[in-house]
């Protein structure tokens, strides 16, 4: 998510100014181990943003590029696609 962040507020005047405001609201930030079948635990860092004055959350999931657990849900992503678009 800081890269994000960083990626944005580089790039785009009316972000920065949100940002700024403090209108993104709440942050909190922990570490998710998601267990799959195929693949075994994957650990996820875990970013939720709330909006102030209201109920709505985003959650986003994401890995370092390059981890185990970046491997591993490439490795799901492809597999989902072959099994749902066989002979391609």
């Amino acid at each position: 998510m800081r890269v994000l962040v960083e990626e944005l507020l580089a790039s785009s005047e009316r972000f920065r100014q949100l940002w700024d405001s403090g209108a993104v609201g709440e942050h909190q930030s922990e570490r998710k181990v998601v267990r799959s079948d195929v693949v075994g635990d994957v650990e996820l860092d875990c970013d939720v943003f709330t909006v102030a004055g209201t109920d709505l959350r985003i959650v986003a999931y994401t890995a370092p590029s390059g981890s185990e657990a970046a491997a591993k849900l490439d490795f799901l992503r492809v597999s989902a696609v072959a099994a749902i678009m066989p002979g391609r």
